[in-house]
């Protein structure tokens, strides 16, 4: 209890030293979300780590607004492309998830805001130096039907319809799909390949897509571990240059991207402070 208590008290000291506020909170009122918050000299970078939802009862929706309105950022940064979309009101943004409700706040306070994304093209490029053009579309494909359950109008929905438009946003951003190819049909060949069933409106919400890309050690997992790391990479250069330009920054994304870029956007903000003493 003694070593506990010096060390706890040493890391205080630390930070009073520096003049830098650091502290990550693991909610007990939001479960799963995780917080960084860094401020030292006028300079704020407050991001939020979060549990990826679209239920309008979450308490994390809340929390978000209060976190948002307590830095008052100049720059908010979210994950995915929700930026670039209009939301009519709240609740067209919950249902989108809590990026597309930062990007409604920022919204409505006419704040910038910006995508920590790379370009689609950029990751596919990245992927198929690596992995197979099947291996890479069926990992995508996967991934998206997976958030195509988390969709609270899942019920209701055109399953060969929602995928083709997918893989027509596919061809969009730049997947190398050959001019002769029928996409729905080489997917669903590909869904029926890999899950030893042939899959249509009838099932598709019956298979368990998480564990087909999250569970770690399959080589889907491992391509879906390297988007992971182009994301980190291109999400740091983000927050640097963002420092770099506004006093108060805001963003937000999974709480796995707090947990494993930690330490390396503590990094950048006390780097960056280095910076405005010359």
């Amino acid at each position: 209890m003694k070593k506990r208590n010096f060390l706890i008290l040493f890391f205080l000291i630390i930070c009073l030293t520096f003049g830098l506020y650091y502290y990550n909170i693991n909610s007990k009122e939001v479960r799963g979300v995780e917080i960084i918050n860094l401020d030292k000299n006028n300079k704020k970078l407050l991001f939020y780590g979060s549990n990826h939802s679209n239920d309008i009862d979450s308490p994390m929706f809340k929390d978000i607004e209060k976190n948002f309105n307590r830095i008052k950022p100049q720059v908010v940064l979210v994950e995915g492309d929700f930026n670039a979309i209009k939301y009519a009101d709240m609740y067209e943004a919950i249902e989108k998830g809590e990026s597309a409700y930062v990007s409604y706040l920022a919204q409505q306070k006419d704040i910038p805001l910006q995508s920590v994304e790379p370009s689609m093209r950029r990751q596919y490029d990245i992927l198929l130096e690596k992995y197979s053009k099947e291996d890479v579309l069926l990992m995508y494909v996967l991934r998206q039907l997976y958030q195509f359950q988390r969709e609270s109008s899942v019920q209701n929905m055109d399953f060969e319809q929602k995928l083709e438009r997918y893989l027509d946003v596919m061809a969009n951003q730049g997947f190398p799909f050959s001019s002769e190819e029928i996409l729905l049909k080489k997917v669903l060949a590909l869904l029926k390949e890999h899950l030893n069933a042939d899959i249509d409106s009838s099932n598709w919400m019956d298979i368990n897509y998480y564990d087909l890309i999250y569970r770690s050690g399959t080589k889907l997992n491992r391509i879906y571990s390297e988007v992971l790391n182009i994301r980190n990479q291109h999400l740091l250069s983000v927050i640097e240059d963002s420092l770099n330009k506004y006093d108060r920054v805001f963003v937000i994304m999974g709480a796995d991207h707090v947990k494993t870029q930690r330490k390396n956007i503590e990094n950048i903000f006390l780097i960056q402070q280095d910076k405005t003493k010359y």
